[in-house]
């Protein structure tokens, strides 16, 4: 009997380390100043981060952290209107003690009055939506890598 719980013990154990983090729902465009839901599992992953990202799928840059502490599954974002406008914006999702993350995007943002020189152009993002781990990231900046380097 003791190693039958000792068994199941182990199976939710690796079942619960291998859950990966994923983003359920969330808004495809959003509006400066506007707040939207987006809803992640596991829920009970604990403190989890979400950071703006943008850019081309494999060259994503940091916009900014907007958590660090969502928690129970919903994590409420309100657009801040300093971020400029741009169709190829992305969410990082990260739950705290695990090296688990994901992405998901792109987001198309309207209604800012910033301006940067620095934004990438829209045509770096493909025109559907997509969702990908960070190994599918980082995969393609290695293929990208190595097809510039032949």
């Amino acid at each position: 009997m003791l190693f039958i719980q000792t068994l199941f013990a182990g199976a939710a154990f690796v079942a619960a380390v291998a859950a990966k983090v994923e983003i359920n729902e969330w808004p495809q465009t959003v509006e400066a100043g506007k707040t939207y839901e987006v809803t992640y599992s596991p829920a009970d992953g604990g403190a989890t981060t979400f950071i703006l990202r943008q850019g081309a799928n494999a060259d994503l840059t940091t916009v900014k952290t907007l958590t660090t502490s969502a928690t129970g599954g919903k994590f409420s974002w309100k657009v801040d209107d300093s971020v400029p406008n741009s169709n190829n914006y992305a969410l990082e999702v990260i739950q705290s003690g695990t090296d688990n993350n994901n992405y998901i995007g792109p987001i198309a943002l309207s209604g800012s009055d910033a301006t940067s020189s620095t934004a990438p152009s829209s045509s770096a993002v493909p025109s559907s939506s997509v969702a990908h781990s960070s190994s599918a990231v980082s995969t393609k900046a290695s293929a990208s890598a190595s097809a510039s380097a032949s």
